[in-house]
């Protein structure tokens, strides 16, 4: 059993054109968190989800009621994480900093940039 703890969006290149993007997490198909990010911009997530094994994370880019996933979906396992989540198309570039906390051991895997 592991937590993955979301920390930061960063939004590298906007998927809309005007105004600022609208992210929404979604954690093995449930959403868990939703906001409002302007280019070169962060914000807090402050998501924490428990999990067994991997979790499957996907970045979309709201448009009203609509949403459009951005890049692929990433698997987050309980140990070899990258440093930081990447979701990328050609019109939008998000970086997520994330956690891992396995507990039964209680030692922490950092994936963030600091």
């Amino acid at each position: 059993m592991a937590t993955l703890e979301l920390n930061t969006l960063r939004c590298i290149r906007r998927k809309d054109l005007t105004g600022k993007d609208e992210p929404r997490i979604k954690v093995n198909g449930d959403p868990v968190w939703n906001g409002v990010v302007k280019k070169d911009g962060s914000v807090n997530i402050g998501v924490t989800i428990p999990f067994d094994n991997q979790v499957s994370v996907i970045a979309e880019e709201m448009n009203n009621t609509k949403a459009k996933q951005i890049g692929a979906a990433v698997n987050v396992r309980e140990s070899g994480n990258p440093k930081f989540l990447t979701f990328k198309t050609s019109g939008a570039w998000y970086e997520v900093d994330f956690e891992v906390t396995e507990q039964a051991s209680s030692s922490t895997t950092r994936g963030a940039r600091r």
